[in-house]
């Protein structure tokens, strides 16, 4: 599971064995975890345990980060 980002508390990561699948990243928090599509837009797939101000501020990071993140997962 290749690390991709720490923030704010969170976990950026993906399985580097998921490559039939759009891409994608996983992320958690504690407890918490989700999994957001990047492969065009920023999309949630699910998300579990996040309170709704998380999941703004995780989106957040992705979109800030998004550029480095695809060329870490290609």
């Amino acid at each position: 599971m290749p690390h991709l980002l720490s923030e704010s508390g969170f976990e950026f990561f993906y399985y580097s064995n998921e490559q039939d699948e759009p891409m994608h990243l996983y992320v958690h928090k504690g407890v918490a975890e989700g999994k957001i599509r990047i492969e065009q837009d920023i999309e949630v797939d699910y998300m579990a345990g996040f309170s709704g101000y998380e999941i703004s501020e995780l989106i957040g990071i992705v979109q800030e980060n998004l550029e480095r993140i695809k060329m870490k997962i290609v």
